[in-house]
C-alpha cells in the first residue's frame, strides 16, 4: 500500500521531519534514511510516496519513502551521506588549519622571546695555539689563563669577570 504525502516540516541539520497525507490527519515522522540514497536533501513542500509505515508506541513513522520526481542514486553513489562526509571533511580541514596556526603562533612566541643571554659556544681562532669558547664561565676562578679571561670579556655577552671590566688582573697580573 502506497500513500502520498507532503513534507510539512524538515530539520536539515538533524535529518528528519514530518509529512502529512490526506488519508491520515496525524503528522507522520520521517527520517532521511527512509529515502535511501538520493541526490539532494528533502525540502518542505516535497511530495513523498510512502511505501512502508511502522507504528510503535502509538506513533507512526515512515520506513521507506521516495520523493516524487527525484530519482534515487545507484548503489555506488552515497547521496545524503556525501553531505555528512563533506561537513566532516570541512570540520577536519578547519581543525588542521587551527592546529597549524597554533603551532605557528607558538613558534613565533618562542622565537620572539628567545633568551639571547643563553650560552652559545663560539669558537674564535686566536693567534696562539689556545682556542676558547663562550661556555658559561662567569668568574675569574673559572678561567685558566689571562688570555681566556680576555677572550670572555671581548667575545662573550654579559661577562664582567671581577666586576671592573678588566680581565682578572688580580689573579693573572697586570
Amino acid at each position: 500500500m502506497t500513500i502520498n504525502a507532503k513534507i510539512i516540516k524538515w530539520n536539515a541539520d538533524k535529518g528528519f521531519g514530518f509529512i502529512r497525507s490526506e488519508s491520515n490527519p496525524r503528522d507522520i515522522f520521517i527520517h532521511y534514511t527512509a529515502f535511501g540514497r538520493i541526490p539532494r536533501r528533502p525540502m518542505v513542500g516535497d511530495v513523498v510516496v510512502i511505501d512502508e509505515l511502522s507504528e510503535a508506541d502509538g506513533k507512526i513513522k515512515a520506513v521507506r519513502a521516495r520523493i516524487q520526481g527525484v530519482t534515487p542514486l545507484a548503489n555506488g553513489n552515497r547521496g545524503l551521506s556525501t553531505y555528512r562526509r563533506t561537513r566532516r571533511k570541512v570540520g577536519n580541514i578547519v581543525l588542521v588549519i587551527a592546529v597549524i596556526a597554533g603551532i605557528v603562533v607558538w613558534l613565533t612566541g618562542r622565537i620572539g622571546n628567545h633568551d639571547h643571554s643563553s650560552v652559545i659556544p663560539v669558537l674564535i681562532p686566536q693567534a696562539s695555539s689556545e682556542h676558547f669558547t663562550c661556555a658559561g664561565k662567569r668568574h675569574c676562578g673559572e678561567m685558566t689563563s689571562k688570555a681566556e679571561a680576555q677572550f670572555y670579556l671581548k667575545n662573550c655577552p654579559h661577562e664582567a669577570m671581577d666586576g671592573d671590566g678588566n680581565a682578572c688582573e688580580q689573579q693573572f697580573g697586570e
